[in-house]
């Protein structure tokens, strides 16, 4: 992406954004499971910024809704003694 707006190539940008957006898309489901399961200001903070970076407001709004949900399908491999 920064060698497309270095060259101030509006379509590489696009095209480079768009693969951007894609692998942020898919590691978010995996961040979003960790925080809550294991809730982390700093995790939650990379989390929210992801968003930011591929400018998805609606996902940031919605966020404490999805960690409440995933939250109540957190497993513990050790018990605690």
């Amino acid at each position: 992406m920064n060698e497309a707006s270095v060259a101030k190539n509006p379509v590489a940008n696009s095209k480079a954004f768009e693969k951007y957006r894609a692998l942020i898309k898919k590691a978010l489901p995996h961040l979003e499971k960790y925080q809550a399961c294991e809730p982390d200001e700093d995790t939650l903070s990379i989390i929210t910024n992801l968003y930011k970076s591929i400018k998805d407001q609606p996902s940031i709004v919605s966020l404490p809704n999805r960690l409440k949900s995933m939250s109540e399908n957190c497993v513990s491999l050790l018990d605690d003694e």
